[in-house]
């Protein structure tokens, strides 16, 4: 594996937690402060000699199911040895769970369509996650290569964990193909692969651009712009609407003959419901499992337990310095991101194109020409190949002795696969910023993190799949990252402002209109404006919450009780 290489109709009110967060310590009220020495670090799992590559080789992503008793089994995958394996936090083993033949392993496993003998092979069984029902179902989520080469694609599989005579198993007869992505198998990279459910049950998928051509943009063609090799192109991928690869898609995985539903809210909804232009609805010119657009290698993958946003890191191109080509994004709406023209802060890659106004002309793009503009990066941290860590919440009624403390909560942890630092990033209130950034753990040594979740415990896990790339060092390792202090009061209290909501009536699309909260009370009274006959609250993501009909002009209602978070509303207007 490499690594390093029109206005919004709806409105957003933001619910803020009380916190008395300092950017130079880590403090809390009524706590002591947290240093470095109230965490203790546990080897879960770690390969000491040559002879250990049976324990762990090449690991990647992580998954998690915690029992009755509150232990923590951790799920992994590993990449070219295709491996998935449970680590039983009670017992202390491990269990083979199976070994799918993928194309990392399979026969003539070094040579790609058209490179041959190649020593840089990043396919094989890239990701994982749990079904949110999975005490029940027993449902496994794996992104993967598959056999044969020449079918070129990218797979999202469905296994069922079964129990027998040997203890539990997957089936490789269990699968469910759920969906396939095209890529291409001339030439390495780029997988992406990671995955995660959200609260409504959503996947969200991590989707390299599996480009074939080195980093560079001083080459003729430069990367991801050749249009005499399909697959050294990424504009039948990252930057078309309708290619799946360079993407972060969400999917409703169910038990239909498909397999999933397309939740509302992605790209090509949230496009056409932004610009009025039906052409994003066009499945022929939009995959409507896109939610974002526009990257290189997105490998890490974190959602916001409460909000919902989606952050991760995507891999920059070598020939750029760190400060300009490497991202960490955080975002609460779909877009356009800006590869293969952009990095960093819409720095022009390659292309010509206008941040604003990106046009892809290339012959082998099969979705729209014109894309929305192209966003800048959220966050520039430089290193070499960004990897997000967790958006951390408190959550007071989790019964754990290891959880992290208040201290943490609304903070976000990212690290670097080449850097070997983990830093905590502070967001503003409505999580637009960055507005500080410290490092942690500093007097513990990492070893070239993959993957670092927080786990349903509240401690921190982290797969280190070493400093080398394609191959098993000695020390590889996951860990497990817990807080020993003595902090853990209930869940902070939400601010209760003291201003009354102002919902403005005058910005409208369609039959509807919005306008700006910041800082609504639940429960707050709200008066109905002339012209408007219901009102409707939506999460992030599209979903509708809470919905209230039948107003006439003056009529006064109630905002529900709602949870912490990020919600949109819209009025509903009485047509004449």
């Amino acid at each position: 594996m490499r690594l390093s290489g029109k206005s919004v109709a709806l409105c957003v009110m933001v619910i803020v937690a009380t916190s008395a967060w300092s950017q130079t310590s880590w403090t809390w009220p009524g706590c002591p402060n947290v240093t470095d020495a109230d965490f203790k670090y546990d080897t879960l799992v770690i390969k000491k000699t040559n002879a250990d590559t049976a324990i762990l080789s090449e690991p990647d992503k992580i998954a998690f199911d915690m029992d009755a008793s509150g232990n923590t089994d951790v799920y992994w995958v590993e990449i070219r040895p295709g491996k998935i394996k449970r680590y039983n936090a009670a017992t202390k083993t491990i269990k083979l769970l199976t070994q799918l033949p993928n194309w990392g392993r399979g026969t003539g496993n070094n040579d790609y369509l058209t490179v041959k003998n190649s020593t840089s092979v990043e396919e094989g069984v890239t990701g994982i996650a749990l079904d949110p029902n999975f005490k029940t179902n027993r449902w496994v989520y794996i992104h993967w290569s598959p056999l044969p080469a020449t079918n070129e694609v990218f797979r999202v599989s469905r296994f069922t964990i079964t129990t027998g005579a040997n203890g539990d198993t997957i089936l490789p007869s269990s699968e469910k193909v759920i969906l396939e992505i095209p890529g291409q198998r001339q030439t390495c990279c780029h997988t992406g692969g990671a995955m995660e459910f959200d609260a409504y049950g959503d996947l969200w998928i991590t989707q390299g651009n599996n480009g074939g051509r080195a980093g560079s943009n001083t080459t003729n063609p430069p990367e991801g712009m050749d249009e005499t090799k399909k697959y050294e192109s990424d504009q039948w991928g990252a930057s078309s609407t309708k290619g799946l690869r360079g993407n972060i898609l969400r999917i409703h995985p169910d038990n239909s003959t498909k397999g999933y539903s397309i939740p509302s809210g992605n790209f090509g909804e949230y496009f056409a419901q932004q610009t009025g232009k039906s052409k994003y609805l066009d499945t022929s010119k939009v995959a409507p499992e896109i939610y974002i657009k526009g990257n290189r290698n997105p490998y890490s993958l974190a959602l916001d337990p409460v909000r919902r946003w989606v952050a991760w890191g995507d891999v920059g191109p070598d020939v750029l310095t760190g400060a300009v080509r490497e991202e960490v994004n955080l975002r609460q709406t779909p877009g356009f991101e800006g590869w293969p023209y952009f990095v960093g802060n819409n720095t022009t890659f390659s292309g010509g194109k206008i941040a604003a106004t990106p046009i892809n002309t290339s012959v082998f793009n099969t979705g729209l020409d014109t894309l929305p503009a192209a966003r800048p990066a959220f966050f520039l941290p430089g290193g070499s190949s960004p990897i997000t860590g967790p958006i951390y919440r408190y959550n007071g009624d989790l019964n754990s002795s290891v959880k992290f403390p208040p201290h943490f909560t609304r903070k976000w942890f990212t690290t670097d696969h080449d850097g070997n630092q983990i830093m905590v990033r502070t967001l503003d209130s409505l999580g637009t910023a960055v507005t500080a950034s410290q490092r942690i753990f500093a007097n513990h040594t990492f070893y070239g993190a993959v993957d670092f979740k927080a786990g349903p415990d509240g401690a921190l896990y982290i797969v280190e799949y070493g400093n080398t790339n394609f191959s098993s060092p000695n020390g590889i390792r996951i860990e497990k990252i817990s807080y020993t202090g003595s902090c853990r009061p209930s869940e902070p209290k939400l601010e209760q402002p003291n201003n009354t909501p102002i919902l403005n009536p005058n910005a409208r699309y369609g039959a509807r209109a919005s306008g700006w909260v910041i800082n609504l009370r639940s429960g707050s009274p709200v008066t109905v404006p002339e012209g408007m006959k219901g009102f409707q609250l939506f999460d992030l993501m599209g979903r509708k919450m809470w919905e209230i009909k039948s107003l006439k002009p003056g009529d006064v209602f109630k905002l529900p009780e709602l949870e912490q978070g990020a919600f949109k509303y819209r009025w509903i207007q009485a047509l004449p």
